[in-house]
């Protein structure tokens, strides 16, 4: 096996216990597809109101898209903040999502400078 396929597997073992320790493990990948979404567009500095999220075709259906927005704000991993427009809500990552996406950057900086992997 190649020193970056090896990284990769130890990347994804410290991905799983990670969603183990954040609780992420009780929901399947959809969820962390729609999170990581998300905070990309966040990261981007790019607005995603409720109704563009729910035009992504790749995240499902409007309706599980919803299904899956209301579950992601009740366990506190997405927040909606008000905008001029008292229709329109934009979604953000919470803190609590923000420190998951810290600590995968975390692991993947310890695996890519790791001297395991020569």
């Amino acid at each position: 096996m190649t020193k970056r396929a090896q990284q990769y597997f130890e990347f994804c073992i410290l991905k799983k216990s990670l969603r183990e320790e954040f609780g992420l493990q009780e929901y399947g990948p959809e969820f962390e597809v729609m999170l990581e979404y998300i905070a990309i567009q966040n990261h981007q500095n790019l607005r995603l109101s409720v109704k563009d999220l729910m035009s992504v075709k790749s995240l499902g259906s409007p309706a599980a898209i919803h299904a899956r927005l209301k579950i992601l704000r009740d366990y506190d991993w997405v927040e909606l903040k008000e905008t001029g427009d008292r229709r329109r809500k934009q979604v953000v990552i919470s803190a609590s999502a923000a420190l998951y996406f810290e600590q995968l950057g975390k692991a993947l900086h310890k695996i890519a400078i790791s001297k395991k992997y020569p």
